[in-house]
Formats: C-alpha cells, sequence, structure tokens
C-alpha cells in the first residue's frame, strides 16, 4: 500500500505529471485506480460505435434511390447536400442537410446524456466518420460539413456563429464551398480554445477538423491547380451529369 501510495503522488508526481499536474490530473488517476476510468472508456466506446452506425444512415444515399438514381454516380460522387442540390434540385438538398443535421444532433446528444461533454465530442468526430465511410452503403458518403456545423452548433454556439461569419465570407469572396468549407474546418480548433480554452475538447475538435480536411483532399488539390469549379448564382438544374474530377464538394 505505502508502494502504491509513492507510485500515485511520488514518481507520477514528479515524472507524468511534471509540467502538467493538477487537481484534475489527480483526479483521473484516482478514477483509474478506483476502476471508474475503465468503465468511462467502455462507455465511450459505445458511444463511438453507435454514432458511427448512426452516421452511417446516408440520407443522401436513401433519398437519391428512392427517386430512382444513385447520387453518387452523379456530380463530385459525394452523398453530401451540396452534390444533392446539382442533382436533385435545392428542396431536396434542404431534406437532406436537415435530416444529416438530425441524426448529428441525435448522436451528440447521446453522448452528452451519458458522459457530458467527452462523450458529445466522441460522438460527433465518430458521426462524422460514419456520414463519410457509412457501413451500409460500401464506405461511400459524404464529406462531413453538416455534421459537422451540427455538431458545433450543439456543442459551442458561440464557436457556431463566428465559423459561420467566417464560411459565408470565404463563401462569397471566393465563390468556392469547398473552400469555405476546408477553411471554416481548420480555424474550429483554434475559434473554440479561445471560446472555451484548452482541454481534451481541443483535441477532439482537431481530430474533427484534420477529418474533414482530408475528406476534402481532392478539393484542395483542384484549388491549388487552379481547377476548381466557382458557385454562380441562379437556379440549379436538375439531372446532374455523371462524376467528373472537375466537380466540387
Amino acid at each position: 500500500m505505502k508502494f502504491l501510495e509513492f507510485f500515485r503522488f511520488g514518481f507520477l508526481k514528479s515524472i507524468f505529471f511534471q509540467s502538467v499536474y493538477n487537481e484534475e490530473a489527480e483526479k483521473y488517476f484516482d478514477q483509474f485506480i478506483s476502476g471508474k476510468l475503465a468503465l468511462y472508456i467502455t462507455v465511450l466506446v459505445a458511444i463511438a460505435i453507435v454514432s458511427y452506425l448512426i452516421g452511417s444512415i446516408s440520407f443522401g444515399v436513401i433519398i437519391s434511390k428512392a427517386r430512382g438514381k444513385d447520387v453518387r454516380n452523379y456530380g463530385s460522387g459525394s452523398a453530401g447536400a451540396t452534390n444533392i442540390s446539382r442533382v436533385f434540385g435545392m428542396k431536396t438538398a434542404i431534406l437532406t442537410f436537415i435530416l444529416d443535421a438530425l441524426k448529428t444532433v441525435l448522436a451528440t446528444s447521446i453522448g452528452i446524456l451519458l458522459v457530458g461533454t467527452h462523450g458529445a465530442f466522441v460522438a460527433g468526430f465518430f458521426t462524422i466518420l460514419g456520414h463519410a465511410f457509412p457501413v451500409y452503403f460500401k464506405f461511400r458518403g459524404g464529406k462531413g460539413i453538416t455534421c459537422l456545423a451540427a455538431f458545433v452548433l450543439m456543442t459551442s454556439p458561440v464557436c457556431f456563429l463566428v465559423l459561420l461569419v467566417i464560411y459565408l465570407v470565404l463563401l462569397f469572396g471566393f465563390k468556392m464551398v469547398s473552400f469555405a468549407s476546408v477553411m471554416s474546418a481548420i480555424v474550429y480548433p483554434f475559434i473554440l480554445s479561445m471560446t472555451s480554452g484548452f482541454g481534451l475538447e481541443i483535441i477532439a475538435a482537431l481530430a474533427c477538423s484534420v477529418l474533414v480536411v482530408f475528406l476534402h483532399r481532392e478539393n484542395i488539390a483542384r484549388i491549388f491547380a487552379h481547377e476548381e469549379p466557382k458557385i454562380k448564382i441562379g437556379k440549379n438544374k436538375q439531372g446532374g451529369k455523371k462524376a467528373d474530377e472537375n466537380s466540387q464538394e
């Protein structure tokens, strides 16, 4: 018992917690010793699995197949609301956007109810992951912007408003949905750190940001090559063209 006490408050405090030791760190370590942390991690893993399965419900694919087409065979090949708008029009895109946002709200709410903020961020990340790589649809989905936006709105409304302004400024300034989306995702962890401070949430936010940027890697390549199409003011025509390399989002 004395050795355990030394191990807890002597060795670890001086080595592992040398620069970051505080009451919160000691609290989490005590939870580990008592077995509570093991249960906590188990619940987080369960949240991750459930959130991934919820995120895998690709409403873009479901709606498009109900209308006789698989949206992933048209436009950019994405199952997100942006590509839906090109193929089926704005009304269908809005429906897809709302449903994708609601599934994120559901998953994030489960995370919050079970373990609070940490659960919310785990749920958010794995919902985006499921949306991008849906297990029900051969791992071909959307690019996660709708899910990320809904998640940020739920977890940090102030951060959401700041990012919304940034997104709109970039969208109308550069007229590229992908550019506005990628830049908003990149600055998200930094805006969150300014509004809520640094913590485990920032690490999770950074993971979400990296995932969304990765999903837009083809768009980023086209942006640097000056080949990314820009949005046009006017009505979208239905019945988009087959997927090609020059389509955005």
